[in-house]
């Protein structure tokens, strides 16, 4: 409960922070689209950066304490953006370097959360405690623009920005406060490199978690696409005000809320395997819902809305499953490598297809550039029938035969 309760607070942290340097920028510093932008950009740079090197520290450290050190560091440096602004120091350059390392700190913070949750909570009921995960994840992107704004409004973009640095305190106060003892790692220092190169051989040489690795990095790729363009779609040709837009976004995070529930039901149903490849797919097939929306404003806002709420709804169910399939499939001491080789692939694939889509978006129009991202994230379960995933029925142990494709369950 303590690990979930710091949990949340964090995630509530860091959207709040996601969505405030941007605000920031604009409305205090007048910046513009470019400096918007490269601020986005910088802060999901980490995810290759920081993941590349991290893996292998993490999982020779107590990952607790690292998780507290990452809060410590993000709480610090938001603070350091009101105490700006009361001087009249504030600068664009500031904003680029916190949104560098609070995105740095995000990271190692949620490669050691997703490392550290096996060896706390027991295999079996791992799929249940991703799920509950989950659900504050759901909630932050629900409530987290309108509490961003509210913020805003009432005391700024700079001030707001710092009081969420209150909430990743509170988070590493109460990771502090668990008494859990983790078993020390025996993990041999080799370096860097060699801590990357040891997680890409675990994750590509299991049959089932090699191509799950391609499928999440193809998908983000093309949602990366995705929301580049959407705004344009959304807000310059179908006309929808700032209230509607920002509508469309809270379904989808109602969405992902009644995904949570679904998910238990899913699984029963088809098994964890069959679930996340449908789940995957039918998330990417509501995505041509934005490119073929014509007509007034309002019927265009219930239209997305209701796209983002199956979708966000599909997204999480694949993403409990998917996320508990990879800790089930390793030992923990392992996890921390494994983590970072998604965060890079992940990563790396999102800025990619955030170029991609701005300039295929150019090039061919937004409609059509988001017909493309819509065909490639529903075509992206194909890498699922490369492995055992369509007849899986429960996540296995960290004992899965190597090899792939060949290999059979």
């Amino acid at each position: 409960m303590k690990l979930w309760s710091a949990q949340a607070i964090s995630e509530f942290g860091a959207r709040f922070a996601r969505d405030g340097l941007p605000l920031a920028a604009v409305l205090v510093l007048h910046g513009s689209p470019h400096q918007v932008g490269l601020i986005a950009a910088l802060a999901i740079l980490p995810r290759i950066v920081i993941g590349t090197l991290a893996g292998g520290y993490i999982d020779r450290s107590n990952r607790r304490w690292v998780m507290i050190g990452a809060d410590v560091m993000r709480a610090l440096l938001l603070a350091t953006i009101p105490l700006a602004a009361v001087f009249h120091v504030l600068s664009i350059l500031q904003l680029y370097g916190v949104a560098f390392l609070v995105g740095a700190g995000s990271v190692v913070f949620d490669i050691a959360n997703q490392a550290y949750v096996p060896a706390l909570v027991d295999r079996e009921h791992l799929l249940e405690g991703n799920t509950k995960l989950s659900v504050t994840a759901s909630l932050a992107n629900v409530s987290g623009p309108a509490v961003t704004g509210l913020l805003i409004q009432l005391v700024t973009a700079p001030f707001a920005v710092g009081l969420t640095s209150i909430s990743y305190g509170v988070s590493a106060i109460l990771l502090a406060w668990m008494r859990h003892t983790e078993r020390p790692n025996r993990v041999e220092a080799k370096g860097w490199l060699v801590d990357f190169r040891d997680g890409c051989s675990a994750v590509f040489g299991e049959r089932i978690i090699g191509p799950i690795c391609l499928m999440e990095t193809s998908a983000n790729l093309f949602v990366a696409m995705f929301a580049s363009l959407y705004p344009f779609i959304a807000l310059r040709e179908l006309h929808l005000t700032p209230f509607m837009f920002g509508a469309t976004f809270a379904a989808g995070g109602a969405g992902a809320l009644c995904g949570a529930w679904l998910r238990p039901w899913l699984t029963r149903r088809l098994g964890i395997g069959p679930a996340s490849i449908l789940a995957i797919f039918v998330a990417g097939a509501a995505t041509f819902v934005f490119p073929l929306t014509y007509g007034p404003p309002v019927m265009a806002a219930i239209l997305l809305g209701a796209a983002q709420f199956v979708g966000d709804a599909l997204s999480t169910v694949s993403g409990i499953t998917i996320n508990t399939l990879r800790q089930s499939a390793f030992e923990t001491d392992r996890l921390g490598r494994v983590n970072s080789v998604f965060q890079v692939t992940v990563g790396a694939a999102s800025l990619v297809g955030a170029l991609a889509g701005g300039w295929l978006g150019e090039a061919l129009g937004a409609r059509q550039a988001l017909l493309i991202a819509a065909a490639g994230l529903t075509g992206s379960t194909l890498w699922a029938f490369l492995s055992p995933l369509p007849g899986l029925r429960h996540a296995p142990g960290p004992t899965l035969s190597r090899g792939w494709p060949s290999a059979r369950m």
